[in-house]
């Protein structure tokens, strides 16, 4: 037992010793060159002045410029929807039509109404006159004294009240007038139109039912002259004169007022019927030549639709928004205006351009992060809605920056820095640096600095070791070789000679021989 207790001792000894020795042994072999003088054979790289961008890299995912949804604003069956998905579509263009004979009937009732109402109108004018007529004879007769004082209020009585009778009259037309205009309204709703520019499609329907109004207010003053044909009195003309130039003055009124309104809703438009020229060069293009595209078709022909129901999608997608989503730290480097390059994963070899439009003013409690949409041309409609997109935006330019190699930097405890050589003395000294822009091949250096800079082998670098430049023991060894070769060529020549020496020797002997035979 004593002896295995020995042995065991000796055996952990000599293991203790021996894991002692092998660290000990493995430090020094990392300075092995140091201590003995060596060098450390390094790779550099000059330090240089150049631009450097510094951007960011996202990934968001594309949506249309302008997207809005047609919907009927009242009810029925579809009869006609005349576009598909992916079909273009211009300002004003008919896109699908709602069964409108009800509507119809509804127009040609309140019309009817309106006729009804301008009759009530003309007998109750008629029934006026009337009555004043009677009132001014029993006035001239009062002042006669033939009739008495009650005969003469009467008369008055009876004349205000036939001109109350006229006023309800003319409010009971311009009542179903405006039931007609309504009706008329619903009866525009059955065509259902692509309308976008502006919006002025809304002013010129209220202008046009203000002109069907009118038109038809002429027709029935027509109406009423030719009735009033049979040799008014004097005094019906005087008052058919006075309202005529009453007509006259509200109808001049009311062009006077028309003619700017139109001259501003088509300068709107673009479409000046004196300057057309002149104004369509103001007009943005969006609004001369834009259409849309159907995205989605949610309804077909036969269908019963409800009020504000959705019916089709359109699109916009000459141009199309990136949308993404920023942290706290890149929110305040990004400005309205940066530019931005765009690649897909289906158009690789194509780069597309673009701009910063919009930076939401919060970030969201929920996520921390900002919404920033960014605006890309799309002329060929390449690019579509949904897709996803690699965007790099452009914070800022730096043309004249220190730049050094990113493989350079060594990462201390204090700090970053770099390995600059000394080329006389062939030693390297570490530097702190201060770092700006960083992309991946390149760093941005705040700190002055010049020379060369260690880019592979700093890890065995301590301050002031001595290297040894790579490329110069490359070319050493170039020249060995070349070297190497010469001396071999040198040394098969040699054995060329001695067997050319040696076969002659060889020759001599064999001449000599037979001679000594002989």
């Amino acid at each position: 037992m004593k002896r295995i207790k020995v042995v065991l001792f000796w055996v952990a000894a000599i293991a203790l010793v021996g894991i002692l020795i092998w660290q000990w042994r493995k430090p020094e072999s990392k300075l092995k060159r140091e201590r003995r003088g060596g060098s450390v054979v390094v790779e550099v790289a000059d330090i240089k002045q150049g631009e450097i961008v510094d951007e960011g890299q996202y990934i968001g995912s594309l949506l249309p410029r302008y997207q809005y949804t047609v919907a009927p604003q009242i009810g029925g069956r579809l009869s006609l929807l005349k576009v598909r998905v992916g079909d273009q579509v211009t300002p004003n263009q008919l896109l699908a039509t709602i069964e409108n004979n009800e509507i119809i009937q509804q127009v040609e009732q309140a019309l009817a109404e309106v006729r009804v109402a301008n009759a009530q109108v003309d007998e109750q004018k008629s029934r006026l006159s009337r009555a004043h007529k009677e009132y001014q004879r029993t006035r001239e007769l009062s002042q006669k004294k033939l009739v008495s004082q009650t005969d003469r209020e009467a008369a008055e009585s009876n004349y205000r009240i036939e001109a109350a009778k006229l006023k309800v009259a003319e409010a009971t037309l311009s009542q179903k007038s405006a039931l007609l205009r309504a009706a008329r309204v619903r009866l525009s709703y059955t065509r259902i139109t692509a309308q976008w520019v502006r919006r002025p499609l809304s002013l010129q329907q209220r202008r046009e039912l203000m002109e069907a109004s009118e038109r038809l207010e002429s027709k029935e003053e027509e109406n009423k002259e030719e009735k009033g044909k049979e040799a008014p009195p004097k005094e019906q003309k005087k008052s058919k004169k006075k309202a005529s130039k009453k007509a006259s003055k509200k109808s001049s009124k009311k062009s006077s007022k028309k003619a700017p309104a139109q001259s501003v809703d088509q300068k709107k438009n673009g479409k000046t019927n004196n300057k057309k020229n002149k104004n369509n060069a103001a007009a943005k293009p969006e609004e001369n030549d834009g259409f849309r595209v159907v995205g989605e078709r949610l309804v077909d022909e036969g269908s019963l639709v409800q009020p504000n129901a959705p019916m089709l999608t359109l699109l916009d997608i000459r141009s199309v928004i990136a949308v993404i989503y920023v942290t706290e730290k890149d929110y305040i480097r990004l400005r309205e205006g940066q530019p931005a390059h765009a690649t897909t994963y289906v158009y690789k070899n194509r780069s597309f351009t673009g701009r910063v439009v919009r930076v939401a003013p919060l970030l969201k409690d929920t996520s921390r992060l900002a919404r920033v949409e960014i605006e890309i041309p799309n002329q060929d409609l390449s690019l579509k809605p949904g897709m996803f997109v690699r965007l790099r935006v452009e914070y800022a330019r730096h043309p004249k920056a220190t730049l050094v190699p990113r493989i350079a930097l060594v990462q201390r405890e204090t700090g970053s820095g770099v390995f600059r050589i000394d080329p006389k003395k062939k030693t390297a000294h570490f530097i702190p640096v201060q770092l700006g822009v960083q992309t991946p091949q390149f760093s941005q250096l705040l700190t002055p600095l010049k020379g060369q800079v260690v880019t592979m082998g700093y890890h065995l670098l301590r301050e002031g070791s001595k290297i040894q430049l790579a490329s110069e023991l490359a070319k050493q060894g170039k020249k060995g070789k070349k070297g190497g070769k010469g001396k071999k060529k040198r040394g098969k020549g040699g054995k060329k000679d001695g067997k050319d020496t040696s076969q002659g020797k060889r020759k001599e002997d064999g001449s000599n021989s037979p001679q000594k035979g002989g």
